[in-house]
């Protein structure tokens, strides 16, 4: 597989999962090689509140500190879908979903209770 842009480290990549909820997680790409990415959690932050329990957020600061709720580095493999690389199988609180390259835009995120 080739090398594609949005995949390349420094680059921030972004993942949505959820059920009755958009949960949105952001990672910074720390390694690269041909068939997979090392990436590091990053905090959110929220940009505008929308309606009840929901608001657009966009990436905040690596998390460093391993003490630190959220902190994850983590190795995944690079698959094709549809068009583009796609990062595969990133665990997400017992639940599995994609990350892809983020476009720069804020992304909608909500919660429940």
């Amino acid at each position: 597989m080739k090398k594609t842009d949005g995949y390349e480290v420094g680059d921030v990549v972004v993942g949505a999962w959820g059920y009755d909820q958009t949960n949105i997680y952001f990672y910074k790409v720390m390694k690269r090689t041909e068939k997979t990415i090392t990436i590091q959690r990053m905090t959110s932050v929220q940009t505008k509140l929308n309606e009840f329990m929901s608001a657009y957020v966009v990436p905040g600061e690596l998390i460093t500190d391993p003490e630190v709720y959220g902190f994850e580095i983590t190795r995944r493999k690079l698959v094709r879908y549809g068009d583009d690389d796609a990062i595969h199988g990133c665990k997400f609180a017992d639940s599995y979903g994609w990350i892809s390259a983020w476009d720069g835009e804020p992304k909608y995120e909500s919660w429940y209770a």
